[in-house]
């Protein structure tokens, strides 16, 4: 015969319901965290053809083992500057917001991971409409928002990109432009 339950006497049995329950849930939301990271790592830019090829240096003592790999033409490495010193940078009305040397460091490298910043145009086709950049194709150029400290919103900053390697930057909303990389020989 069994003993009614009583509020002293050890919990009775569960069933293996909820437990099933928990375990799917759980199970759903890491497929949803999956899911999730596979689209993001699907809108990385994919590597265009074309790109750099890598080159292997042998040691002096291996040149009959270089004999044997293809001749490429190796173009000279890109240096690009990451600070500009002197800045002065201004806000729409003409009033300086900041003076001093603006380091554009994190911005390039977000640029080189493909990553989009938190603004819309980041990362967006830009038009050149001033045509202060050599004229190129539509969708040839590229610009990035570098974001202007203690200033609200995108700022003046911009850096822009072309598709065969060129960097500019924009301390003033694309009045002017400085070139960023240089070819090194």
């Amino acid at each position: 015969m069994r003993k009614p339950h009583d509020r002293f006497s050890a919990r009775p049995p569960q069933s293996a319901m909820p437990r099933l329950v928990r375990l799917l849930m759980g199970l759903a939301v890491v497929l949803i965290a999956m899911y999730f990271a596979w689209q993001k790592a699907q809108q990385r830019p994919a590597p265009q053809p074309g790109g750099p090829v890598p080159v292997v240096v042998l040691p002096e003592n291996k040149k009959a083992r270089e004999e044997n790999l293809p001749h490429v033409r190796v173009e000279p490495e890109r240096v690009v500057r990451t600070q500009i010193r002197n800045a002065k940078i201004r806000n729409q009305d003409g009033r300086v917001v900041f003076e001093g040397t603006v380091d554009l460091r994190d911005t390039l490298d977000r640029i080189e991971r493909g990553q989009r910043g938190s603004h819309g145009n980041d990362g967006s086709v830009f038009q050149n409409r001033e045509k202060r950049l050599p004229v190129k194709p539509s969708g040839y150029y590229r610009e990035w928002v570098h974001q202007t400290p203690d200033l609200r919103g995108p700022g003046p900053q911009r850096i822009v990109t072309g598709e065969d390697g060129e960097t500019y930057y924009t301390p003033d909303h694309y009045q002017t432009f400085e070139r960023l990389d240089e070819r090194q020989k």
